[in-house]
Protein backbone atom coordinates (compact mmCIF):
# COMPACT_ATOMS: atom_id res chain seq x y z
CA UNK A 1 0.00 0.00 0.00
CA UNK A 2 1.20 3.54 -1.26
CA UNK A 3 1.92 6.40 0.91
CA UNK A 4 -0.41 8.11 -0.67
CA UNK A 5 -3.25 5.09 -0.10
CA UNK A 6 -2.62 5.29 3.62
CA UNK A 7 -3.38 8.49 3.68
CA UNK A 8 -6.75 8.08 2.27
CA UNK A 9 -7.39 5.42 4.51
CA UNK A 10 -6.45 7.44 7.25
CA UNK A 11 -9.10 10.27 5.67
CA UNK A 12 -11.91 7.81 6.09
CA UNK A 13 -11.35 6.74 9.48
CA UNK A 14 -13.70 8.97 12.02
CA UNK A 15 -11.59 11.89 14.35
CA UNK A 16 -13.60 11.43 17.32
CA UNK A 17 -11.03 8.22 18.60
CA UNK A 18 -8.00 10.07 17.55
CA UNK A 19 -8.90 12.99 19.30
CA UNK A 20 -9.55 11.71 22.55
CA UNK A 21 -6.77 9.63 22.27
CA UNK A 22 -4.27 13.20 21.65
CA UNK A 23 -6.31 14.90 24.74
CA UNK A 24 -4.71 12.05 26.77
CA UNK A 25 -1.34 11.97 25.15
CA UNK A 26 -0.72 15.49 25.34
CA UNK A 27 -2.09 16.32 28.59
CA UNK A 28 0.27 13.54 30.07
CA UNK A 29 3.01 14.54 28.49
CA UNK A 30 2.54 18.11 29.13
CA UNK A 31 2.08 17.42 32.80
CA UNK A 32 5.89 16.83 33.03
CA UNK A 33 6.56 19.75 31.57
CA UNK A 34 7.29 23.76 32.77
CA UNK A 35 4.61 25.91 32.55
CA UNK A 36 4.73 28.67 29.96
CA UNK A 37 4.37 32.74 30.75
CA UNK A 38 2.08 34.11 28.35
CA UNK A 39 3.05 36.73 26.19
CA UNK A 40 2.44 40.70 26.45
CA UNK A 41 0.03 41.29 24.23
CA UNK A 42 -0.15 44.00 22.50
CA UNK A 43 2.34 45.24 24.94
CA UNK A 44 4.23 48.09 23.93
CA UNK A 45 4.07 46.75 20.22
CA UNK A 46 3.13 48.94 17.48
CA UNK A 47 4.01 47.69 14.44
CA UNK A 48 4.38 43.83 13.42
CA UNK A 49 5.31 42.37 10.42
CA UNK A 50 4.67 38.21 9.64
CA UNK A 51 6.47 36.25 7.20
CA UNK A 52 4.36 33.27 5.78
CA UNK A 53 5.57 31.17 3.36
CA UNK A 54 2.40 30.14 2.10
CA UNK A 55 -1.02 31.72 2.35
CA UNK A 56 -2.74 30.36 5.16
CA UNK A 57 0.56 29.80 6.99
CA UNK A 58 -0.08 32.98 9.36
CA UNK A 59 -3.76 32.03 10.59
CA UNK A 60 -2.66 28.46 11.32
CA UNK A 61 0.82 29.81 13.35
CA UNK A 62 -0.71 32.78 14.79
CA UNK A 63 -4.27 33.93 13.87
CA UNK A 64 -5.23 33.88 17.36
CA UNK A 65 -2.29 36.29 18.15
CA UNK A 66 -3.07 38.88 14.76
CA UNK A 67 -6.45 39.27 16.29
CA UNK A 68 -5.25 40.22 19.95
CA UNK A 69 -2.55 42.61 18.11
CA UNK A 70 -5.08 44.25 16.01
CA UNK A 71 -7.79 44.38 18.77
CA UNK A 72 -4.67 45.89 20.77
CA UNK A 73 -4.72 49.07 17.92
CA UNK A 74 -1.48 46.72 16.76
CA UNK A 75 -0.81 47.82 13.18
CA UNK A 76 -0.45 44.49 11.64
CA UNK A 77 1.85 43.72 8.25
CA UNK A 78 2.11 40.60 6.52
CA UNK A 79 4.19 39.11 3.80
CA UNK A 80 3.48 36.10 1.93
CA UNK A 81 6.33 34.29 -0.09
CA UNK A 82 5.04 32.05 -2.39
CA UNK A 83 1.89 32.02 -4.52
CA UNK A 84 0.49 28.45 -3.58
CA UNK A 85 -0.60 27.35 -6.97
CA UNK A 86 1.30 24.00 -6.53
CA UNK A 87 -0.92 22.48 -3.95
CA UNK A 88 -3.46 19.55 -5.04
CA UNK A 89 -7.01 20.75 -6.18
CA UNK A 90 -9.43 18.58 -8.34
CA UNK A 91 -10.77 21.07 -10.02
CA UNK A 92 -8.39 24.10 -10.66
CA UNK A 93 -4.78 24.58 -12.49
CA UNK A 94 -1.99 26.04 -11.29
CA UNK A 95 -2.91 29.57 -12.67
CA UNK A 96 -6.37 29.83 -11.29
CA UNK A 97 -5.38 28.08 -7.95
CA UNK A 98 -2.92 31.36 -7.31
CA UNK A 99 -5.57 33.10 -8.51
CA UNK A 100 -7.82 31.84 -5.55
CA UNK A 101 -5.50 31.81 -2.79
CA UNK A 102 -5.13 35.49 -3.34
CA UNK A 103 -8.45 36.05 -3.51
CA UNK A 104 -8.34 33.86 0.00
CA UNK A 105 -5.94 35.92 1.53
CA UNK A 106 -7.65 39.10 0.84
CA UNK A 107 -10.88 37.78 2.27
CA UNK A 108 -9.34 36.91 5.53
CA UNK A 109 -7.80 40.17 5.63
CA UNK A 110 -11.12 41.53 5.41
CA UNK A 111 -12.08 39.45 8.25
CA UNK A 112 -9.52 40.74 10.54
CA UNK A 113 -9.39 44.07 9.68
CA UNK A 114 -6.28 43.48 7.62
CA UNK A 115 -5.02 46.46 4.86
CA UNK A 116 -1.44 45.83 4.71
CA UNK A 117 -0.55 42.19 2.58
CA UNK A 118 2.44 41.62 0.48
CA UNK A 119 3.18 39.15 -2.09
CA UNK A 120 6.16 37.92 -3.26
CA UNK A 121 4.83 35.69 -5.46
CA UNK A 122 7.83 32.89 -5.49
CA UNK A 123 6.29 29.37 -6.67
CA UNK A 124 5.56 27.46 -3.62
CA UNK A 125 8.40 24.05 -3.76
CA UNK A 126 11.34 26.82 -5.22
CA UNK A 127 11.60 29.27 -2.88
CA UNK A 128 15.18 29.50 -1.73
CA UNK A 129 17.83 32.35 -0.52
CA UNK A 130 18.52 34.68 -3.26
CA UNK A 131 19.50 38.14 -4.06
CA UNK A 132 15.76 39.42 -5.07
CA UNK A 133 14.03 37.79 -2.53
CA UNK A 134 16.50 39.62 0.16
CA UNK A 135 16.34 42.71 -1.12
CA UNK A 136 12.49 43.04 -1.22
CA UNK A 137 12.43 41.93 2.78
CA UNK A 138 15.00 44.06 3.35
CA UNK A 139 13.20 47.44 1.40
CA UNK A 140 9.66 46.21 3.41
CA UNK A 141 11.22 46.19 6.91
CA UNK A 142 13.05 49.58 6.10
CA UNK A 143 9.68 50.70 5.14
CA UNK A 144 7.60 49.03 7.99
CA UNK A 145 10.25 49.37 10.95
CA UNK A 146 8.45 46.81 12.68
CA UNK A 147 8.89 46.38 16.79
CA UNK A 148 8.38 42.82 16.54
CA UNK A 149 8.82 40.18 13.28
CA UNK A 150 7.17 36.86 13.23
CA UNK A 151 8.64 33.64 11.65
CA UNK A 152 7.76 29.81 10.84
CA UNK A 153 10.07 27.75 13.28
CA UNK A 154 12.59 26.82 11.29
CA UNK A 155 12.23 22.70 12.31
CA UNK A 156 9.74 22.19 10.06
CA UNK A 157 9.51 18.98 7.03
CA UNK A 158 8.82 22.07 4.71
CA UNK A 159 11.62 23.19 2.93
CA UNK A 160 9.79 26.51 1.75
CA UNK A 161 9.07 27.04 5.89
CA UNK A 162 13.01 26.52 6.47
CA UNK A 163 13.95 28.84 3.04
CA UNK A 164 11.83 31.90 4.64
CA UNK A 165 13.93 31.26 7.62
CA UNK A 166 17.04 31.59 5.71
CA UNK A 167 15.74 34.47 3.44
CA UNK A 168 14.82 36.44 6.68
CA UNK A 169 18.40 36.32 8.47
CA UNK A 170 20.56 36.56 5.77
CA UNK A 171 18.14 40.03 5.35
CA UNK A 172 18.30 40.83 9.51
CA UNK A 173 22.52 40.04 9.08
CA UNK A 174 22.71 42.55 5.74
CA UNK A 175 21.13 45.12 7.61
CA UNK A 176 22.24 44.82 11.19
CA UNK A 177 19.14 44.32 12.63
CA UNK A 178 17.79 44.14 16.86
CA UNK A 179 14.61 43.45 16.82
CA UNK A 180 12.28 41.12 18.70
CA UNK A 181 11.50 37.58 16.94
CA UNK A 182 8.82 35.08 17.42
CA UNK A 183 8.93 31.79 15.86
CA UNK A 184 5.25 30.20 15.43
CA UNK A 185 4.77 26.70 14.62
CA UNK A 186 2.66 25.50 11.33
CA UNK A 187 2.63 21.89 10.79
CA UNK A 188 5.74 20.26 12.66
CA UNK A 189 4.73 21.08 16.53
CA UNK A 190 7.09 22.52 18.49
CA UNK A 191 8.38 20.56 21.54
CA UNK A 192 7.55 21.93 25.36
CA UNK A 193 11.49 22.04 25.53
CA UNK A 194 11.63 25.02 22.56
CA UNK A 195 8.40 27.14 23.42
CA UNK A 196 9.09 29.94 26.14
CA UNK A 197 6.28 32.00 25.42
CA UNK A 198 2.58 31.26 25.02
CA UNK A 199 -0.36 33.93 24.15
CA UNK A 200 -4.27 33.02 25.43
CA UNK A 201 -6.71 32.35 22.59
CA UNK A 202 -9.88 32.24 23.70
CA UNK A 203 -11.19 35.89 22.80
CA UNK A 204 -9.95 34.79 19.35
CA UNK A 205 -10.41 31.18 18.19
CA UNK A 206 -13.69 31.90 16.66
CA UNK A 207 -11.83 34.38 14.38
CA UNK A 208 -9.40 32.04 14.00
CA UNK A 209 -11.85 29.42 12.88
CA UNK A 210 -13.78 31.15 10.84
CA UNK A 211 -10.19 32.34 8.83
CA UNK A 212 -9.22 28.89 8.26
CA UNK A 213 -13.13 27.98 6.89
CA UNK A 214 -12.15 30.48 4.35
CA UNK A 215 -9.57 28.93 2.54
CA UNK A 216 -11.82 26.78 0.21
CA UNK A 217 -9.22 25.79 -2.01
CA UNK A 218 -7.35 23.77 0.43
CA UNK A 219 -9.80 20.94 -0.03
CA UNK A 220 -7.82 18.30 1.61
CA UNK A 221 -7.50 20.70 4.58
CA UNK A 222 -10.76 20.32 6.54
CA UNK A 223 -9.55 17.86 8.57
CA UNK A 224 -6.12 19.34 9.35
CA UNK A 225 -7.22 22.78 10.23
CA UNK A 226 -9.49 21.21 13.02
CA UNK A 227 -6.07 19.61 14.26
CA UNK A 228 -4.50 22.49 14.35
CA UNK A 229 -7.49 24.12 16.75
CA UNK A 230 -7.18 20.72 18.55
CA UNK A 231 -3.73 21.81 19.21
CA UNK A 232 -4.42 25.08 20.54
CA UNK A 233 -6.43 23.05 22.82
CA UNK A 234 -3.91 20.26 23.83
CA UNK A 235 -0.97 22.84 24.42
CA UNK A 236 -3.18 24.73 26.53
CA UNK A 237 -1.81 22.83 29.23
CA UNK A 238 1.62 24.24 28.91
CA UNK A 239 0.12 27.81 30.14
CA UNK A 240 1.00 28.80 33.54
CA UNK A 241 -2.67 30.66 33.52
CA UNK A 242 -5.44 28.80 32.88
CA UNK A 243 -6.98 28.82 29.29
CA UNK A 244 -8.80 26.91 26.88
CA UNK A 245 -6.47 27.52 23.59
CA UNK A 246 -3.22 28.61 22.61
CA UNK A 247 -0.97 29.89 20.34
CA UNK A 248 2.93 28.95 21.12
CA UNK A 249 5.83 30.38 20.61
CA UNK A 250 9.82 30.54 20.37
CA UNK A 251 10.36 33.99 21.74
CA UNK A 252 14.16 34.98 20.93
CA UNK A 253 16.51 38.48 19.58
CA UNK A 254 17.35 38.10 16.03
CA UNK A 255 21.53 37.08 16.91
CA UNK A 256 20.34 34.44 18.77
CA UNK A 257 17.59 32.98 16.41
CA UNK A 258 19.98 33.04 13.56
CA UNK A 259 22.77 31.79 15.73
CA UNK A 260 20.74 29.06 16.46
CA UNK A 261 19.48 27.85 12.72
CA UNK A 262 23.19 28.31 11.27
CA UNK A 263 24.30 25.61 14.03
CA UNK A 264 21.62 23.39 12.96
CA UNK A 265 21.60 23.89 9.42
CA UNK A 266 25.05 23.35 9.52
CA UNK A 267 24.47 19.69 10.96
CA UNK A 268 21.60 18.54 9.25
CA UNK A 269 19.22 18.64 6.56
CA UNK A 270 16.34 19.40 8.50
CA UNK A 271 13.87 18.69 6.17
CA UNK A 272 14.72 15.03 6.58
CA UNK A 273 14.13 14.59 10.23
CA UNK A 274 10.48 15.72 10.24
CA UNK A 275 7.56 14.66 9.06
CA UNK A 276 4.32 16.98 9.27
CA UNK A 277 0.80 16.29 11.14
CA UNK A 278 -2.26 16.37 8.27
CA UNK A 279 -5.02 14.96 11.02
CA UNK A 280 -5.04 13.93 14.21
CA UNK A 281 -4.02 10.26 13.82
CA UNK A 282 -0.68 11.47 12.47
CA UNK A 283 -0.20 14.35 15.18
CA UNK A 284 1.55 12.54 17.93
CA UNK A 285 3.76 10.73 15.30
CA UNK A 286 4.89 14.56 14.32
CA UNK A 287 5.45 15.87 17.31
CA UNK A 288 8.25 12.53 18.08
CA UNK A 289 9.84 12.84 14.91
CA UNK A 290 12.45 14.53 14.99
CA UNK A 291 13.33 14.38 18.65
CA UNK A 292 17.34 14.45 18.06
CA UNK A 293 16.76 17.84 16.86
CA UNK A 294 14.59 19.09 19.31
CA UNK A 295 16.90 18.08 21.81
CA UNK A 296 19.66 19.75 20.83
CA UNK A 297 17.86 23.31 20.02
CA UNK A 298 16.72 22.53 23.85
CA UNK A 299 20.20 22.35 25.25
CA UNK A 300 21.47 25.48 23.33
CA UNK A 301 18.25 27.54 24.84
CA UNK A 302 18.81 26.41 28.28
CA UNK A 303 22.46 27.35 28.20
CA UNK A 304 20.93 30.89 27.25
CA UNK A 305 18.62 31.23 30.26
Amino acid sequence: MSREEIAKAIRRLPSRPAQLFNHLFFKTLFLFSAKKDALDVPGETKRVLILAPHIDDDIIGCGGTISRYINGGVRVHILYLTTGQRSRHPFLNEKQLKEERKREAYRVAELYGLKDLYFLDNIDGNLCLDHQNVEKVLDLVEQIQPDLVLVPFFLDYNRDHIETNRIFIEAARKAGWEMSLLAYQIQCPLSPGTINRVVDIDSSILIKQKALELYKSQVYGKRFFQTVLDLNRYQSSLARKKCRYVEVFLHLDIKKYAYLFKRMDERYDISKHLEGFGDNYSLPYSFLKGSRLRKEVKRFLCSWY
